[in-house]
């Protein structure tokens, strides 16, 4: 899946929440070295009360810190999230502070893509809830949330929708609002934004006795205006049955879990023709379908990435159509940490794996060179490990040298 603009409540996407528990922080000598020159991509690690930067090589896989910024002067109560805006010209926080509380802040970067204090913009949120900001960040999307206190669990959400400035990246004073439909019962999150841009997810939960429905919701965004269409129905499933899902653009894979492992399975089903069928893979076709522990698509959609908690280690499957089945490359990566994440650069040339070790309370990146055509994952470095738990988000760079670095203009 490409880079998950998001944050919030649902488990796919690629946001990325630091959690009360994370702590950590840099050496002196690390917060004032040198910066380096331009790498072709950057990573911004994220605590309770900083932002540090790191440059990628491409070549070595080496990190080397560039800068580390304090976005608070005291740690913040659920941590800090982070969206870059394309080619890194601005990043925009989001944070909630001691009183919950939460805030949007936004910094201009330097040449190297390094948020500058202080903000230039910082936004009091009126209200809870899920902040999405698409590629472009021509505009944010808020969503809140709403209960239906005359059923048991009942609402909707309302999204609020904030126009922001391309060349200053300060976000409109007031919101616009879109409804959500309204469940009889259960409540309405965000989900993600697509790989392109042109698509706002939101997620539709409801229980009835013990059972949870869960249904994926569309919303065909205007680029130029971020008006959103009426949402349509993209999946939906029961989630009694079915023990892991991620639904991309093009495609929706589904782990259904069982006592017996005759009865497991791993599924793909396109979502952009109905007529195909969907592609079932058991035991015969690769063990790997049935030891599923989570889920995740290439950003080209022609693989996915199986976190096997078996063996211990994050394996490729070719989503091969012609013979409609799911091939095992045979490419993996080993874990010894608690279940890590998985990111992609912004060009989809390197894969990012992030292990963290909560006893400890460090972070790992190993860094690996993707091969989309074969699902071949070359490690290239060697690991960096930090002291401390830090949410990792990639730069939206799609090119060797920023453009008019320093300006945000």
């Amino acid at each position: 899946m490409a880079l998950v603009r998001a944050a919030g409540m649902s488990a796919a996407f690629f946001c990325v929440l630091v959690l009360s528990s994370c702590g950590g922080g840099f050496t002196a000598a690390e917060r004032h070295a040198p910066a380096m020159a331009d790498a072709q991509q950057l990573l911004y690690l994220v605590g309770q009360q900083a932002v540090s930067t790191y440059s990628v090589n491409p070549d070595d896989g080496d990190l080397a810190l560039v800068s580390t910024v304090e976005v608070s002067s005291t740690p913040l109560r659920y941590g800090v999230t982070v969206f870059p805006s394309l080619n890194d010209r601005f990043l925009d926080l989001y944070s909630y502070d001691a009183a919950n509380n939460q805030h949007i802040s936004v910094f201009a970067t330097d040449a190297h893509g390094a948020p500058r204090a202080p903000a230039i913009q910082t936004i009091d949120v009126p209200y809870w809830g899920q902040l999405a900001i698409p590629p472009e960040g021509k505009v944010a999307y808020m969503v809140e949330p709403t209960l239906d206190h005359r059923v048991f669990i009942g609402g909707g959400a309302t999204i609020h929708l904030w126009p922001i400035d391309a060349a200053t990246g300060r976000f409109s004073d007031t919101a616009a609002e879109v409804n959500d439909p309204a469940y009889p019962e259960g409540y309405v999150s965000l989900y993600r934004v697509s790989a392109d841009g042109s698509v706002l997810y939101t997620q539709a939960a409801f229980g009835w006795c013990c059972v949870t429905f869960v249904s994926y919701l569309k919303h065909e965004m205007n680029f130029e205006t971020g008006i959103l269409g009426k949402p349509s129905d993209v999946y939906s499933y029961v989630e009694l049955y079915q023990d892991a899902v991620t639904v991309g653009d093009k495609n929706v894979a589904v782990f259904s879990d069982s006592f017996l492992p005759s009865h497991r399975w791993l599924s793909v089903s396109s979502l952009q023709d109905s007529s195909v069928a969907p592609i079932y893979c058991y035991a015969a076709m690769s063990d790997a379908c049935i030891l599923a522990g989570d889920l995740q698509f290439d950003p080209s959609e022609n693989f996915l990435f199986v976190t096997d908690l078996v063996r211990n280690s994050v394996r490729v499957l070719h989503i091969d159509n012609a013979s409609h089945k799911l091939v095992d490359t045979g490419s993996s990566i080993p874990f010894t940490s608690d279940p890590p994440r998985l990111l992609f650069s912004e060009d989809a040339k390197l894969v990012y794996f992030i292990s963290y070790y909560a006893a400890a309370k460090e972070t790992e990146i190993d860094v690996f060179r993707f091969d989309s055509s074969s699902g071949a994952l070359l490690p290239i470095g060697t690991s960096t490990r930090l002291p401390g738990l830090y949410g990792v988000v990639p730069a939206m760079r799609v090119g060797q040298i920023r453009e008019n670095g320093g300006t945000g203009r």
